[in-house]
């Protein structure tokens, strides 16, 4: 695997806070629509894996017992202490920038749901990612859900399309179209842009998926319906 810090992690931190409109919009959609399909129950304990500012947290911590926020980012940590400060069964942990696959500090089968939503392209190879669902295994309880969310299963202009019309369809619908429309504008989303180009995001093809799964002797399945902002995207559940 990659040795030293994850310059997407470096990113996140250097830069100015994102536009937090494209966040919200993204967590709306994925926690409505994924909640049609896992469900979010009063029992559950759930890993908001890459939590950024807490927007998918914000929209599920009233319906569950718990939920950890976990991000490599001193930024997007700092912003979820902040944000849930009065919010006892909201618990915010600092990943390693160096290991961010390295779950030792969480208590063991501990999880029931782990929500991992627009995370995956930023790491540096499906090795990484092999090494993420080892440490999952480990922390989650027998019949766990993993929700990998908003993964770059290919490349190509015709993706762009349909993540453009559904983060337009998705912004009408939940009320942050201005937001959206603004995002382009704004000085760190051409930041971002500038630098995905220059850096580029990791894509593992659905047949390396299966590849990777099988490996670890591990079930899942992409989801056939839309879970994210993004119609290019996939979702695949994986179940415990």
């Amino acid at each position: 695997m990659p040795n030293g810090t994850n310059h997407w992690v470096q990113f996140w931190d250097e830069q100015e806070a994102f536009v937090l409109g494209s966040f919200e919009c993204s967590a709306e959609t994925f926690v409505r629509r994924s909640a049609q399909i896992v469900g979010y129950m009063p029992e559950d304990r759930v890993l908001d894996y890459g939590c950024g500012p807490g927007s998918i947290a914000a929209r599920i911590k009233d319906r569950v017992a718990e939920v950890y926020c976990a991000d490599p980012s001193d930024r997007y940590v700092q912003h979820c202490q902040e944000r849930f400060s009065n919010d006892k069964n909201v618990k915010v942990v600092k990943l390693s920038g160096l290991r961010y696959f390295d779950l030792e500090a969480f208590p063991k089968q501990h999880f029931s749901k782990i929500i991992c939503h627009s995370v995956l392209q930023y790491y540096r190879s499906p090795a990484e990612i092999s090494e993420l669902l080892k440490a999952f295994r480990t922390i989650c309880q027998s019949n766990a859900q993993i929700i990998l969310a908003d993964l770059l299963v290919d490349n190509g202009f015709t993706r762009d399309l349909k993540d453009t019309w559904s983060n337009m369809l998705d912004g009408f619908r939940y009320g942050f179209i201005l937001q959206l429309i603004k995002a382009p504008l704004r000085a760190p989303f051409r930041s971002y842009l500038k630098h995905r180009d220059k850096r580029g995001l990791l894509v593992v093809s659905k047949s390396e998926w299966a590849s990777l799964l099988s490996d670890l002797n591990m079930q899942g399945a992409f989801s056939d319906e839309r879970l994210t902002i993004n119609a290019g995207h996939a979702t695949m559940l994986i179940h415990l």
